[in-house]
């Protein structure tokens, strides 16, 4: 995985750890991973357990307190996961 963009400092951030984080992890594992990312930012897990298969994302945890911000650290999140539903959608998964 890799990326090429501009952008706010906390989506380049954001983009930069979930793939270091995703790097090597089996399709199933990622989408666990980016729903829960997601539910983290929305506030919707907040369990510290649930959360250590975020690995270093969780450092983004906070952003949720920021909200003209959350769309920052998810931008690359949504992307990937469109991206994985597509490619199964063509798989006939």
């Amino acid at each position: 995985m890799a990326f090429s963009g501009h952008g706010c400092a906390i989506s380049q951030a954001s983009t930069s750890i979930m793939i270091d984080t995703l790097k090597g992890k089996t399709i199933k594992e990622a989408k666990e991973i980016v729903k829960t990312f997601i539910e983290m930012i929305k506030r919707e897990i907040k369990d510290d357990e649930e959360l250590k298969i975020l690995e270093d994302a969780i450092a983004f945890k906070n952003v949720s307190n920021m909200p003209a911000r959350v769309k920052c650290a998810l931008l690359a999140w949504h992307t990937l996961e469109k991206i994985i539903e597509k490619k199964e959608e063509e798989n006939g998964k």
